[in-house]
């Protein structure tokens, strides 16, 4: 399965190995020789996959695995000797130990790779994510608040469709349907969220009938 893989090495002749290999089986892969570049790296060019070494000179490897977490959903593989790196095994995807077998390394890729997120619910550059009820666009979080997604989430079920706004309230709230306005404040910081990522246009508005989640903007 191709993908775009980034190896966060400072060993050099260890990083030379593994592109190597990498590239042998097909991806894509850019080498950040240090912590500070390899943050720079996923920012710039949102791989699907990170391997990081823990051993890094620059930066620890907790604070690395912190910040490529934050606003990004990208698969981490952490590369360790038998006994170095501190992080849980909650904080990344899985681990190789050094030295790294070629066999290994490409199972473990692959299969981080094709595992990816099968419920995604894709409208263009818009990627919903239900069993984390996060919402990216353009492969950066969006940091919804839990309305905002619950709104986003019924429009992206039929994108083009054209919601009334009695719809959405009846289905969102509990009890008592909120005031007008109150769905208008929670539209509003979702269309600011998203223009703050380039996507003017994507949630519009449907005077005098309601919200339209637009897959072609």
């Amino acid at each position: 399965m191709p993908g775009h893989l980034l190896l966060i090495e400072n060993d050099h002749q260890l990083a030379r190995t593994l592109v190597q290999i990498l590239c042998g089986a097909g991806y894509e892969v850019r080498h950040a020789p240090s912590g500070i570049r390899g943050l720079t790296e996923v920012r710039e060019h949102r791989p699907d996959l990170v391997l990081l070494d823990l051993s890094l000179h620059d930066l620890d490897s907790a604070e690395v695995v912190t910040r490529l977490r934050r606003g990004h959903h990208v698969h981490i593989i952490a590369i360790r000797d038998q006994h170095g790196g501190s992080l849980n095994r909650a904080d990344v995807d899985d681990y190789l130990l050094k030295p790294v077998v070629a066999s290994e390394l490409l199972d473990l890729v692959r299969t981080r790779l094709q595992n990816g997120h099968a419920d995604d619910i894709r409208v263009g550059a818009l990627a919903l994510r239900p069993s984390e009820r996060t919402c990216l666009f353009n492969d950066v979080d969006l940091q919804l608040t839990a309305k905002e997604y619950e709104i986003i989430a019924l429009l992206a079920q039929h994108p083009g469709r054209v919601f009334p706004r009695e719809e959405i309230t009846r289905g969102l709230w509990q009890g008592p349907v909120p005031s007008g306005n109150v769905l208008d404040v929670h539209i509003a910081n979702l269309r600011s969220k998203l223009r703050g990522r380039d996507g003017y246009g994507v949630l519009r508005t449907v005077r005098g009938v309601g919200y339209i989640l637009r897959p072609d903007a």
